[in-house]
């Protein structure tokens, strides 16, 4: 490991922690928002950020991806440090003035069909030119961030960004009456203080950035075919919602749409947690000896940890709908669908560990066919359950498409990279667990006090098989083996 490199366990940690300050914020600005704008105006400030998103993969996605895999290899004295960072600022900051200057051509109309045919949705359309480039710039930063272990910056910038834009937004509604376009001009303002306040730590920690065409050329050929799956992607994320909601009414919508926001809100904090921790750890280790091991290890740490937690999810699913919904009994029936649609976020962080094969080799084409062929499974199974199973249909959709997705990453992966995996132990781990989870819902649904007993002990039974099945022993953290890994025992391809 080198020098001043966090170890996994602490870094893990300190990711969870930025992860939960972050969707903290964002949680306590949606609250804000949902009490001092209208139902239509946070409609609008809500659908623009998803416009945001999806034109920052049109202008940067490419790049942005490159720059872990670039750095990483400037670690091994592949590439040089200062080009290929300079490279990136340069790339995202013109293609960022490109998209957004051509955006602006297409915002009214895109306004027009994606959120309201007013001057301030119009508005808000033309600000998220101007949040995207900022977005840009900050991602580059962050990148370096991630890949470097560097938690302290990383989270600083999150925190201006969520907690400086919603606090701005605020006031400009408050003191000016502007609505979603004061939303929307928080968010962009928090993201410029943001990036600029990472620019400027750039520039202090790398004084001779330099712009190389050759490095742009190469990482563009790295990262541009991600730019599809990543577009299919949101495809992937969100097409539960739209079956939902032609299929099974406006009820079921919101019900289904809250069991997402859970779920979604878990995704950010745990797996994403995991996610940034794991970059660091697969590129600092690559090349080095057992980083097979690694791997596996990896692997089955992190899918006993969530094997626990979607059997609480399952069997206590009811505690935040009710919480959410205010005691509305049919969102806390709908309670175990926040397990069925957080085993989708699970697989996608296990994905970053099946996948690094082919990512190691640049052959990230894989990564779009992967996801294409979840969003198909996904779509047809959810079509096709929604008319029987109302919401449940669609919410068990999601397991069967990411399963979809994790077996072809991990087949695509191996191709390059092979990993002896746990596959026995594991698909033991998750029948136990599945089970235990499902006779715990049942237990606790209308059964009394002697119902929670028994989910409790179906609870505590899963979370004790995911400690055996993970071999951790008493003194040793959940990461401990991913900076000297274990040998591997028991395992098959």
């Amino acid at each position: 490991m080198a020098p001043g490199r966090p170890r996994a366990a602490p870094l893990a940690a300190q990711h969870l922690f930025v992860a939960v300050a972050s969707r903290g914020l964002a949680f306590l600005g949606v609250t804000a928002y949902l009490r001092i704008l209208s139902a239509e105006d946070y409609a609008v400030y809500a659908i623009a950020l998803v416009n945001e998103q999806v034109l920052f993969i049109l202008t940067g996605y490419a790049l942005a991806n490159a720059l872990g895999k670039y750095v990483s290899d400037a670690d091994r004295a592949l590439e040089v440090e200062e080009e290929v960072i300079g490279t990136t600022v340069v790339g995202l900051l013109v293609a960022g003035l490109i998209g957004g200057l051509l955006w602006q051509l297409v915002a009214a109309p895109i306004a027009r069909l994606t959120l309201a045919d007013t001057k301030d949705a119009i508005l808000v359309s033309r600000l998220v030119g101007l949040s995207m480039v900022g977005g840009l710039l900050l991602n580059a930063v962050t990148s370096v961030w991630i890949v470097r272990g560097q938690v302290l910056p990383f989270g600083v910038v999150t925190i201006v960004q969520y907690g400086g834009g919603t606090a701005i937004g605020i006031l400009l509604i408050s003191f000016f009456g502007l609505g979603s376009v004061g939303a929307m001009m928080g968010w962009a303002a928090g993201t410029w203080l943001a990036a600029g306040g990472g620019l400027a730590w750039l520039r202090h920690r790398h004084r001779r950035l330099k712009f190389r065409r050759a490095v742009l050329r190469r990482m563009l050929g790295y990262g541009a075919p991600l730019i599809v799956g990543a577009l299919l992607m949101v495809g992937v994320q969100t097409v539960d919602r739209y079956v939902v909601r032609v299929g099974a009414g406006l009820q079921n919508a919101a019900i289904y749409t809250t069991v997402v926001l859970v779920a979604t809100g878990l995704g950010a904090t745990v797996v994403t947690a995991f996610k940034r921790m794991w970059t660091v750890v697969k590129w600092r280790e690559r090349g080095q000896p057992r980083e097979e091991a690694l791997h596996a290890r990896a692997l089955l740490l992190y899918l006993c940890s969530q094997a626990g937690l979607l059997a609480v999810l399952g069997v206590y699913g009811d505690i935040p709908m009710r919480l959410l919904s205010g005691g509305k009994a049919d969102f806390a029936a709908a309670g175990p669908a926040i397990a069925l649609v957080y085993s989708g976020f699970v697989i996608f962080g296990a994905w970053d560990v099946l996948s690094a094969g082919y990512f190691f080799e640049g052959r990230t084409s894989l990564y779009s066919i992967s996801v294409g062929a979840t969003l198909a499974v996904e779509t047809v199974v959810a079509i096709a359950l929604v008319s029987p199973l109302g919401l449940w249909g669609p919410a068990l959709a999601n397991p069967v498409a990411w399963f979809v997705f994790g077996v072809m990453s991990w087949r695509f992966g191996r191709r390059f990279f092979p990993v002896r995996h746990a596959w026995g132990r594991l698909g033991l781990l998750f029948a136990s667990t599945g089970l235990a989870a499902t006779l715990g819902w049942f237990l606790r649904d209308g059964h009394g006090f002697a119902g929670e007993v028994g989910g409790a002990a179906c609870v505590l039974f899963a979370l004790a098989a995911a400690l055996v099945a993970s071999g951790v022993r008493p003194g040793n953290g959940m990461l401990a083996g991913l900076t000297h890994p274990p040998a591997a025992r028991g395992t098959s391809r």
